[in-house]
C-alpha cells in the first residue's frame, strides 16, 4: 500500500467534524465475482473515485433509495447474473460531498466531482479525508448526481461498522421484442 499523500484539501479537511451515516447502502456486481463483493482490495490496486490506484482500500457502495438503484439491466449479455449486497452501515465521521455547502467550503463544484476528466479532483479529497481520519466518503454519482455513492475507507471500520443484511438476485423479466422493460429485484422470500 503507498502511502497517502498530503495535499491542499487536508488543511480544510482538518477543520471539518463530518457528520454520522446510518443506514442501507447496495452494492452490485457479476455473480461471476461474488468473492470480491465486499473486498476492497480490489479497488486499493485499481483505484477508485476517491482514492487513487495502489493506495488505501475502499468498499464502494451506491444508497438504498427510491430512483437511485443500479440500472440492472446495463450489464453484458454475457454476464447475465448479477448479485446485490444489501448492508447496513453505522459511521461516526463521514464526508458528506453530496452537500453544496460542504462544496462550497472546499471550494469545489458538483462538476468538479461528477467529471471523469477531473478524477484527479475527488481523489486529493479522498486522500485528504483518509489522511484526517475520516471513516467514509458520500459523494454524487456521475451518472445521476442526484443520487449518493458512499466509499468506506474499509481499514478504519470493523464488523460492528458494516453488517451484510442479505444477498439479492435480479429476475430478469423474459427480452420484448421492443424496448427493455426494467428488471425487478427479488427480495428474498422471508
Amino acid at each position: 500500500m503507498t502511502p497517502a499523500s498530503t495535499n491542499l484539501f487536508s488543511p480544510l479537511l482538518h477543520r471539518i467534524k463530518g457528520r454520522a451515516e446510518a443506514g442501507q447502502w447496495l452494492r452490485a456486481m457479476p455473480a461471476s465475482r461474488i468473492r470480491d463483493l465486499l473486498d476492497p482490495h480490489l479497488s486499493t490496486r485499481r483505484g477508485g473515485r476517491v482514492n487513487p490506484p495502489g493506495s488505501f482500500p475502499v468498499l464502494y457502495a451506491m444508497a438504498d433509495e427510491d430512483g437511485c438503484r443500479p440500472p440492472l439491466l446495463s450489464l453484458p449479455d454475457d454476464e447475465p447474473e448479477t448479485v446485490i449486497a444489501v448492508f447496513s452501515v453505522s459511521l461516526s465521521r463521514v464526508l458528506d460531498l453530496a452537500d453544496p455547502a460542504l462544496r462550497r467550503r472546499l471550494g469545489v463544484s458538483l462538476q468538479d466531482l461528477l467529471s471523469s476528466d477531473e478524477a484527479r479532483m475527488s481523489q486529493a479529497i479522498g486522500v485528504a479525508a483518509y489522511n484526517e481520519g475520516f471513516e467514509a466518503v458520500i459523494y454524487p454519482r456521475p451518472m445521476n448526481p442526484k443520487c449518493r455513492n458512499l466509499a468506506i475507507f474499509s481499514d478504519r471500520i470493523s464488523s460492528e461498522n458494516i453488517r451484510l443484511l442479505e444477498l439479492r438476485t435480479p429476475r430478469r423479466s423474459p427480452r420484448p421484442s421492443g424496448p427493455r422493460e426494467s428488471p425487478r429485484v427479488d427480495q428474498g422470500s422471508g
